[in-house]
């Protein structure tokens, strides 16, 4: 019994961490880069030169599938649909919580 309660908890539980990282991982990564990536923080401190430079840097580059994808239809999607995906992610944990135990 307590090796069939582990392998269901584990199951649950990775399934759960897979879904929270597609969902919540590219839309942190884009938010962070257009809000927060320019900001001086208590640990290091921007170079201003070196910003101008990789600002220059990524306007040369070209913007990819991907990119495109998880800035345009990923982002806005999950911040449509931010509340039913809280409230899945919550019951989803109940239900595992009720497995595990």
């Amino acid at each position: 019994m307590p090796i069939a309660s582990f392998g269901i908890y584990a199951a649950i539980i990775i399934s759960a961490n897979y879904l929270m990282i597609i969902m919540i991982f590219p839309p942190l990564i884009i938010f962070w880069e257009t809000n927060l990536s320019d900001r001086n923080w208590c640990c290091f401190k921007r170079n201003k030169e070196v910003t101008a430079g990789d600002d220059l840097i990524k306007a040369e580059q070209e913007v990819n599938i991907a990119e495109r994808f998880f800035d345009e239809r990923w982002n806005k999607t999950v911040k449509e649909y931010a509340w039913p995906i809280i409230i899945v992610f919550f019951l989803w944990t109940i239900v595992a919580s009720i497995f595990a135990f």
